[in-house]
């Protein structure tokens, strides 16, 4: 495999109906997956206020989980603390860089509450310089 074949296979456009680009319904090459949708270059989280701030999966060190503080982000020019319940989704969400934006639900919104306690709900993103 040449390195125009690897560019190909993963710059292919996505094809929703199954079918070759061709339409043929030839499906060999079902494998291949956009980039834009398997890659997520940074995160961005919105802040307090409508603020933001978005920061690079490439330079994440490490992610904490502890299901009753929530999970810590380092960077090494920031630490991201998030709060909430249900958390564990995100968590592995956020190990495979997969997570593209992470907003705080609004308490006045009602996003607090609901039916589903299994649902993963940020009450809190606090980004402070790393030290």
């Amino acid at each position: 495999m040449n390195d125009k074949d690897i560019l190909r296979k993963y710059a292919a456009p996505p094809r929703s109906n199954g079918r070759s680009r061709h339409g043929d319904g030839d499906t060999r090459d079902d494998d291949r997956q956009p980039v834009a949708e398997s890659y997520v270059a940074m995160l961005d989280l919105v802040l307090t206020g409508g603020n933001r701030v978005a920061l690079p999966y490439t330079t994440l060190l490490k992610v904490e989980f502890n299901p009753s503080a929530g999970i810590t982000l380092f960077f090494p020019m920031d630490t991201v603390e998030i709060k909430g319940r249900n958390l564990e989704s995100l968590y592995r969400s956020l190990t495979q860089h997969r997570v593209p934006s992470i907003q705080a639900a609004s308490a006045r919104s009602g996003e607090w509450g609901g039916d589903d306690d299994q649902q993963a709900v940020v009450t809190s993103i606090r980004c402070t310089p790393a030290g």
